[in-house]
């Protein structure tokens, strides 16, 4: 990681950027190295010469790198004027504002300055590294979604195939979930962020949105079942979602504008089933489960290498279901998929 680069883009001498139970900060994680699903009450402090961690006794075995160990809060004030430099870079965005008026008491005399695009537009492109942590994420996640039928007859309401979720991504080496599972069963698959509940798992449409974290970072999939035959309607509307996604999949490249990606999946859905998505065709990750860039109509952010996106057309008709098909999507010279969905809608 080049420190260097990074302040001369925030424009600032230090960043500063502060975590702890009540409050995750991804930046924190992002400087330091530590995988979010791991909670700690600590400062880190980004210089020219690298990230100076702010840390008690209790905590300071679990950080690499270079470190102060405090004893209480006047440690922690000086160790900040000792490394901030006179212009401070803040993400207003990750703070709160208590937290902020101590850090602007605290840094009295310095320059302090939102830094929040900057890291939004640091954080969305990935190295080498985030990458391959993405993309074993997204192994875990689809592998374990691949044994939906033996995880389906260990469940009798949505409730419990989610904690099977949960419990098979714990046994299969993922530090925890991304997000807490979607399980739609029957017509609760029309609710796209329907939160599952005693609904007895029953013959029809099985919507699962699940991820899970690896080393800190995360991955993000929605795949569709049908519990016993389908029928054609089903099948039919399985092909024209699973139809959008390819299309936008196929929009995704270096320079392509984020507008062009939505209007690929929504011509689609529009022409063959007469009906727009209600949300956006997709959104960055990364360490956190939503990162930019955003995928959507009135978008106006264009895609670079590396970045890592989410394509997940879906459409959705109350007292019916609902279909939703989601993968994740390196940026390159064209997408590359981290993950595969069926092209068929699977029976189990």
């Amino acid at each position: 990681m080049d420190f260097r680069k990074i302040l001369e883009e925030c424009k600032a001498d230090s960043l500063v950027f502060f975590t702890d139970g009540s409050h995750v900060d991804e930046n924190f994680y992002y400087f330091t190295g530590l995988s979010k699903s791991i909670q700690v009450t600590s400062t880190v402090i980004v210089t020219r010469n690298g990230p100076v961690i702010v840390t008690n006794r209790l905590e300071a075995g679990i950080f690499r790198g270079k470190k102060e160990i405090i004893e209480n809060r006047e440690d922690a004030e000086k160790a900040m004027r000792k490394h901030a430099g006179k212009k401070v870079g803040i993400d207003y965005s990750s703070i709160t504002a208590r937290r902020f008026m101590h850090f602007r008491r605290v840094l009295k005399g310095r320059k302090i300055t939102d830094i929040s695009k900057n890291m939004e537009a640091i954080r969305s492109v990935k190295d080498r590294h985030e990458i391959i942590k993405i993309r074993e994420a997204c192994r875990i996640a689809e592998e374990i979604l691949d044994d939906m039928g033996a995880l389906v007859r260990k469940s009798r309401t949505e409730k419990d195939l989610a904690a099977e979720l949960d419990y098979a991504a714990r046994r299969n080496d993922a530090e925890a979930l991304s997000f807490p599972p979607i399980v739609a069963s029957g017509k609760n698959s029309a609710i796209p962020h329907h939160v599952p509940g005693k609904s007895k798992l029953g013959k029809g449409i099985l919507l699962a949105d699940f991820g899970v974290v690896h080393e800190g970072y995360c991955s993000d999939l929605t795949r569709v079942f049908c519990i016993g035959k389908s029928d054609e309607e089903t099948r039919n509307v399985y092909d024209v979602v699973y139809s959008a996604q390819q299309a936008a999949i196929s929009a995704i490249k270096d320079g392509a504008n984020s507008r062009d990606i939505h209007a690929a999946a929504d011509k689609i859905l529009e022409s063959r089933l007469g009906k727009k998505m209600i949300h956006s065709v997709g959104h960055g990750i990364g360490i956190a489960i939503h990162e930019q860039p955003g995928i959507s109509e009135k978008s106006k952010n264009f895609l670079k290498n590396n970045m890592v996106i989410t394509a997940e057309p879906g459409y959705y008709k109350r007292g019916w279901g609902g279909i939703r098909i989601e993968d994740d999507v390196l940026v390159g010279k064209k997408a590359i998929l981290l993950s595969r969905a069926p092209s068929f809608l699977t029976e189990i």
